[in-house]
């Protein structure tokens, strides 16, 4: 049974707080994967998420950063609202998958570099547990004068490279900076290391960061299935007639009986006939 990505909610800004919309169509059982790109952690984690994985540009001064969460849904809220130290710039992605395992993370890595340029190299790949999991590409980018964000693409890893399908790609700007958000999903048959991720900007960022997450498909269920039946047997018995029952559910017997009466014929004809016991 493959994992199959369902809904996304986004949102981004510079604030003590950043509040995301529950994604659509959420039921109990849902897996949940939120991730953020932000500067230096700044992403507290909420209650009742699980973090994976952290990924950082590392350097001097402020580090771009990609965080990223998870939880199975249960009885959920409208939205989420998480705390953001010192209001940084921020942009979030909560996403809703389902036909996960029970413990859905596999493997993971986090990821990144101060080197400019447009193109931009990621970790140094995973290994699945199994084959046709659901992986996330999660890619953050931190600009210094450039007032906006650039455009994400071409993610990819460097061995067996599946189709990738982008579902957000944004971020705020402020003073002329900007952090960028781009996540993007896929499924791989394979089993075999992936090797370094990869993707190409259209802007050369100051630093950036990412995640590379495998989430385990459900590969085997046992279902049980209990069957009840009633059967009602009627009986008329008869003079040389044997019932026999032989059912292994629930069974309902009843019988008919007529009273005997005794008849006479005291003319010795065919026509006439007393009831002696006058009932």
């Amino acid at each position: 049974m493959a994992i199959t990505y369902r809904t996304n909610n986004t949102a981004s800004g510079a604030a003590s707080t950043i509040v995301i919309t529950k994604p659509s169509g959420t039921v109990d059982g849902d897996l949940l994967i939120a991730v953020f790109g932000s500067l230096d952690n700044s992403v507290q984690t909420l209650s009742g998420w699980t973090s994976i994985v952290v990924g950082n540009s590392g350097g001097g001064g402020t580090n771009s950063s990609t965080q990223s969460f998870y939880k199975i849904a249960s009885s959920e809220g409208s939205d989420y609202t998480w705390t953001v130290n010192s209001s940084v710039m921020c942009a979030g992605c909560i996403l809703r998958v389902d036909g996960q395992q029970a413990s859905p993370i596999g493997s993971s890595e986090g990821f990144g570099n101060t080197s400019g340029g447009t193109s931009l190299s990621g970790g140094s790949g995973i290994t699945p547990a199994n084959g046709d999991n659901f992986f996330i590409q999660a890619w953050s980018a931190y600009f210094l004068g450039t007032g906006g964000i650039g455009d994400m693409t071409a993610q990819a890893i460097a061995t067996s490279n599946p189709s990738w399908t982008e579902i957000c790609d944004l971020g705020p700007n402020s003073g002329g900076n900007a952090v960028e958000l781009s996540v993007v999903y896929g499924q791989r048959s394979q089993t075999t290391g992936t090797g370094a991720n990869s993707a190409t900007l259209s802007l050369s960022p100051h630093k950036h960061s990412g995640v590379f997450l495998e989430f385990k498909r459900i590969t085997a269920f046992t279902s049980t299935i209990t069957d009840t039946a009633t059967v009602t047997d009627a009986i008329t018995p008869s003079i040389g007639y044997t019932a026999i029952i032989t059912d292994t559910v629930t069974a309902t017997d009843s019988t008919i009986a007529d009273k005997a009466r005794a008849y006479s014929n005291t003319q010795k004809n065919t026509s006439t006939w007393a009831n002696t016991q006058k009932s």
